[in-house]
């Protein structure tokens, strides 16, 4: 009895949370779905009279340029993060050489800089090399930013790998890049996946360094975009709403695809090491 009143009760506040956090979820699709009129007439919160789809078509033709954007900014930030973080993990991980513990408390020190006092500077520093107003400010920053958390991620998932695995591999003769791209990626590809997911989630959702680095039109990510919606005089949140939810579109497919390496990586990459 008492294990049945303590599942219920589990049961109970899961669905509770769910339809908390469903209720926003909620009016974001209502409103995308409604007319401006509609809209502005009978308030947010009231149910729509009409179903206006047309509006994901307006969204879309007025976001794609910044929506493809995203995707190259996102491309090219992840590949170079993920490179960079397994190998600097993989080092940390395996290797004994002078300063490791040291650099690597510089590489965690990371966690601790909030993004906004580092701004100023990389403005001027992007201002001075020509980067300013360009994709590149943005991949730099994401691959930068991403590195601390990852190489620690990755380093404790890599120190679960049994040394035995190594060291037959170099009996064998294998180097050291060898180890790394045949044995360790592999075998770490949970956590590169948890990595992956994270990381896009970040350089697909940046609007802080976007809204500062990115000054042209058509350089604009799709986080910028929507504020275009926002006129001076005028907002038209249905669109704005409708194009939420064209942006959104990749992060769920993600975590749908990718949702049993999410779960494998980050139970198994807390626990190693």
């Amino acid at each position: 009895m008492a294990k049945m009143l303590k599942k219920f009760f589990i049961i109970l506040i899961a669905s509770i949370i769910i339809f908390i956090w469903l209720i926003p979820m909620f009016y974001i699709l209502l409103t995308a779905v409604r007319p401006t009129r509609d809209f502005y007439m009978y308030g947010m919160f009231a149910f729509p009279r009409r179903i206006e789809l047309a509006n994901f078509v307006i969204a879309w033709q007025r976001i794609s340029g910044f929506y493809f954007n995203s995707i190259i900014v996102t491309g090219v930030t992840i590949p170079i993060l993920l490179l960079v973080s397994s190998l600097a993990a993989y080092a940390f991980a395996r290797m004994k050489f002078m300063f490791s513990e040291l650099i690597l408390m510089i590489f965690l020190i990371g966690f601790m800089i909030p993004a906004a006092v580092t701004v100023f500077p990389l403005y001027h520093m992007f201002l001075n090399m020509g980067l300013l107003d360009s994709h590149w400010s943005l991949i730099s920053t994401g691959v930068a930013f991403g590195i601390p958390f990852n190489v620690y991620l990755m380093r404790g998932y890599i120190k679960g790998v049994p040394a035995e695995i190594e060291d037959s591999a170099r009996i064998d003769g294998c180097s050291s890049l060898k180890i790394y791209s045949h044995i360790i990626l592999p075998l770490a590809r949970p956590i590169l996946m948890i990595a992956a997911v994270l990381g896009f989630l970040a350089a697909w959702n940046e609007f802080f360094f976007a809204l500062t680095f990115l000054q042209s039109r058509d350089r604009m990510t799709i986080t910028i975009g929507l504020q275009t919606f926002i006129q001076e005089w005028s907002a038209q949140y249905n669109l704005m709403t409708a194009g939420i939810v064209i942006s959104a579109i990749p992060a769920l497919l993600l975590f749908i695809f990718f949702q049993k390496y999410l779960v494998i990586g980050l139970s198994e990459g807390a626990l190693k090491g």
